[in-house]
């Protein structure tokens, strides 16, 4: 649709408290970084524009050696980073009509899911959309909210996410089929790294 853009938040600024280092830098086999994986997904046309948040610097790096935009802050709460995110989007993408927010920790959320969600979220052509990635019903992340929602997302009290939002208008959200249920799965334990390790061995 043309002049209607749609941007890309990819928010990697968490903390891993459960994992016991950056989870984001851990390896899942001997060259591919789970972050990778995050900024492989989201490498499409799709998207008019993406940027990366996060707090940290080896993050931030990465994405300068990629030519990603990337903005490092030392704020501590969620909301700030998806504040941040739609904040810089809409300084740098013109007709912004809609915004994906995708998490850094999902090593298998797939390029054609992202597509998909853009192209429906496209097709309902509202700026009061929500599109949701989920697997036999349940929802998960990402999630693509509509213009109508950018003063929201850049307002979220703190302490809160984008669940905040979802919360609100649960009437607007349009769940988008994932082809399988692991591009849902996160990693926030050692042994999550472990079950992604063994599930990404068998996919080669």
């Amino acid at each position: 649709m043309e002049g209607k853009n749609i941007g890309c938040v990819i928010m990697a600024s968490g903390i891993s408290r459960r994992f016991g280092s950056n989870k984001l830098l851990a390896h899942l086999d001997n060259n591919t970084l789970i972050f990778d994986k995050v900024l492989e997904a989201t490498d499409t046309p799709s998207f008019a524009n993406r940027v990366v948040i996060t707090r940290h610097k080896e993050i931030k790096e990465i994405c300068n050696e990629k030519n990603v935009r990337a903005f490092c802050h030392c704020y501590p709460n969620q909301n700030e980073t998806i504040r941040l995110g739609i904040t810089i989007l809409l300084k740098h993408t013109p007709n912004l009509f809609g915004c994906l927010y995708t998490v850094s920790d999902q090593p298998f959320l797939t390029k054609k899911s992202l597509e998909t969600m853009v192209k429906t979220f496209k097709e309902i052509n509202s700026p009061d959309a929500i599109c949701r990635l989920s697997y036999n019903g349940i929802p998960g992340n990402p999630v693509l909210y509509g213009s109508e929602y950018f003063s929201e997302l850049a307002t979220i009290p703190s302490g809160f996410g984008g669940g905040y939002i979802l919360k609100k208008y649960p009437e607007k959200i349009t769940l988008i089929p994932a082809e399988n249920e692991m591009e849902l799965f996160d990693i926030d334990t050692p042994t999550d790294l472990q079950k992604a390790v063994e599930y990404n061995s068998r996919l080669h």
